[in-house]
């Protein structure tokens, strides 16, 4: 079975919510961190809201 087609807006939020259920929140931030960019804060911002 093909996995279903996403939305490029799809792919981050999805990716962030798999994350942080499998690392928590503190864990996902950690993980983030280390690629932190200006972009990946305004996604986290939307995630959040």
């Amino acid at each position: 079975m093909a996995p279903r087609q996403m939305t490029l807006s799809e792919i981050p939020a999805r990716g962030l919510r798999a994350l942080a259920k499998e690392l928590g929140p503190t864990g996902m931030i950690r993980f983030l961190q280390q690629f932190e960019t200006r972009g990946t804060r305004l996604l986290l911002k939307k995630v959040a809201a």
